[in-house]
């Protein structure tokens, strides 16, 4: 990493000088002509390099502190880390991938340990719904059809066929990486 840093520094240093030539350059070109296409494209250059030196400052910034720039906190104490989730693939596979939540007759969870890590797994991928979808969405897995789900809501079939399309988009759209 300090390898790395070191790099970045002598990027920035030789971008900068670089920067200064074209600088030099610009007013020269002024000197002679105000409106050529020369002196056009050296400004369009300069911006350019104005943005190098802005990423290799902010780069070398965040790799001396370990903190991205501008940020409060670093991401050691940022609450995704400190609700932390551990769990099986296998158990966000039945989840994510086949969009159910129910417990099948033949896969029987041993201990309470286990029900409720199962639960908070479950609760964490569902956390993204609405309470309303969340219950459509639990009344459509656990094999209601969306006419009957519209009845018992007292909603349009079309409202709620259009929710449980949504909510599966959300879970499949879940960043679960922290689970």
């Amino acid at each position: 990493m300090k390898e790395l840093l070191v790099e970045y520094k002598q990027t920035l240093k030789e971008t900068r000088s670089m920067l200064s030539t074209l600088e030099k350059k610009i007013k020269l070109e002024e000197s002679i002509d105000k409106f050529s296409d020369v002196l056009v494209e050296l400004k369009e250059d300069k911006k350019i390099i104005n943005s190098w030196i802005s990423n290799l400052q902010y780069s070398i910034q965040w790799l001396s502190t370990g903190r991205r720039p501008g940020s409060t906190r670093g991401i050691e104490r940022r609450s995704v880390y400190q609700k932390e989730i551990l769990t099986d693939a296998t158990d966000i596979a039945k989840i994510i991938e086949s969009g159910q939540v129910i417990y099948s007759e033949d896969e029987s969870i041993e201990t309470d340990e286990e029900q409720e890590h199962f639960s908070q797994v479950t609760d964490a991928v569902l956390g993204v719904l609405t309470d309303k979808e969340r219950e459509i969405y639990k009344m459509s897995i656990n094999g209601l059809a969306p006419f009957e789900i519209a009845q018992y809501m007292e909603m349009p079939y079309k409202t709620v066929y259009k929710a449980i399309n949504r909510c599966e988009r959300k879970i499949q759209n879940e960043d679960v990486s922290f689970l």
